[in-house]
C-alpha cells in the first residue's frame, strides 16, 4: 500500500465538518427543507438474491433509497457484531480485493485484548456482475464472519449504497456508539482511535469528523468522460456543499441514524460523499467548538489513521475507495 501521512494537527481525523456547514463540527441536520418530488427514477442493475444481474429499479430517485432492495433475502453468511462497542470500523471492499483484506486482518485488524475500547472491522462489499456471490466470498465470510455482502453490483457508481447499505446494517445490528467509514488501502490506528472517542472525545452527539474539504476544491466535474462525471439532471450546483474526505470520516450514532432517515427521502447522491442537500443548513455549536478544542491538545502528534496517496481533492470530488472506486 502506498500510504501518505494524515496526522491530527492537520488535525486528521477530528478535523471534523457537518452535512452543510464550514465549522469543524457541527450538529447534523438540524433544519431539514422540503425535498423536490419530481425526480425521475431511473434503471440500474443490481443483484437479486438468487445471485444473478436482473434488471430492476431501484427507487433511490424520487424518494430517496429503497433500503429493503440493498438487502440480500437470503441469511448465509451474514456477519455477527456486539452491541454496544465503542466503534464499528465500516471498509469499503471488492470481491477482488482478498489481498487488502487479509493484509488488513493480519495488521491493524488483528484481534488483541481490547478491554472496555470494544472495535470491531466489517467490510462492505457488493456483488460480481458476472456470478453474483462467488464461493471464496462466502469462504471467506465463514472463516472470519466480517464481511457484509450487499445485493447490488460492486461498482463505483453503487458508492454510495454501499455505503448506506453499511451504515443501515449497522445501526440495526449493532448500535456502536460511534462509526468509522474507511477504504480497504488505508491504515486505521485502532489502538488509539478507540480509546479517543471512549475517554477524550466531548462530543457524543452530532458528530461527523472528517478532513473537510476546502471551498474551491469542491467543484462538480461535468466532462462526461471522467469517472466522477456528475450531470445536472444529477445535481444542479456547481460546486458540492462542505463534506468530508471518503478515505475516513467518524460518525456518532445519532448521526448516523439522521444520514439514514434523510437518505430515504434525499434523491440519490454519487459517490462516496455524505452530505447534505442543497438548502440544508447546518447550526455550530459553542460547546462542541469548546469539546473539540479541549481534545485537540491531546490529539496533538497523534495519527488516527494512515490514508492512501490520492490527487488534489479539487480533482477527486469524490473519494471513492476500492477496486472500480480508485
Amino acid at each position: 500500500m502506498k500510504l501518505m501521512f494524515l496526522v491530527v494537527r492537520k488535525p486528521g481525523l477530528v478535523c471534523a465538518s457537518a452535512l452543510m456547514s464550514c465549522l469543524l463540527i457541527l450538529r447534523l441536520l438540524a433544519s431539514m427543507t422540503p425535498l423536490l418530488e419530481s425526480v425521475v427514477v431511473r434503471k440500474q442493475k443490481y443483484t437479486d438474491s438468487r445471485d444473478h444481474l436482473s434488471e430492476g429499479i431501484l427507487e433511490v430517485r424520487r424518494t430517496g433509497i429503497n433500503f429493503d432492495s440493498l438487502l440480500r433475502t437470503d441469511r448465509e453468511g451474514f456477519p455477527f457484531c456486539r452491541r454496544g462497542q465503542v466503534v464499528m470500523i465500516l471498509v469499503t471492499s471488492a470481491p477482488w480485493h482478498a489481498k487488502r483484506r487479509t493484509a488488513i486482518r493480519e495488521t491493524w485488524a488483528k484481534r488483541r485484548d481490547r478491554g472496555a475500547h470494544s472495535w470491531q472491522v466489517l467490510f462492505l462489499i457488493g456483488q460480481r456482475r458476472e456470478d453474483g456471490i462467488s464461493p471464496q466470498i462466502l469462504g471467506e465470510q465463514r472463516a472470519f464472519g466480517d464481511i457484509l455482502v450487499g445485493n447490488y453490483a460492486d461498482s463505483y457508481r453503487n458508492l454510495t449504497l454501499k455505503v448506506m447499505h453499511g451504515l443501515r446494517w449497522t445501526a440495526d445490528n449493532c448500535e456502536p456508539r460511534f462509526i468509522l467509514k474507511t477504504d480497504d488501502d488505508c491504515f486505521v490506528n485502532t489502538d488509539r482511535l478507540p480509546r479517543f472517542l471512549a475517554e477524550s472525545n466531548g462530543v457524543r452527539t452530532g458528530l461527523y469528523a472528517g478532513s473537510l474539504f476546502a471551498p474551491g476544491k469542491r467543484e462538480v466535474i461535468r466532462d462526461p468522460l471522467s469517472k466522477w462525471y456528475v450531470s445536472r439532471d444529477d445535481f444542479g450546483e456547481e460546486e458540492y456543499p462542505p463534506y468530508a474526505s471518503g478515505v475516513g470520516y467518524v460518525l456518532s450514532a445519532d448521526a448516523a441514524r439522521r444520514i439514514l432517515e434523510a437518505a430515504e427521502r434525499v434523491p440519490r447522491a454519487h459517490g462516496g460523499r455524505v452530505r447534505g442537500h442543497p438548502g440544508q443548513g447546518g447550526r455550530g455549536s459553542r460547546r462542541v467548538e469548546r469539546a473539540l478544542h479541549q481534545a485537540q491538545r491531546e490529539l496533538e502528534g497523534l495519527q488516527l489513521q494512515v490514508p492512501h496517496g490520492h490527487p488534489s481533492p479539487g480533482r477527486r470530488p469524490a473519494e471513492g475507495g476500492s477496486g472500480e472506486h480508485d
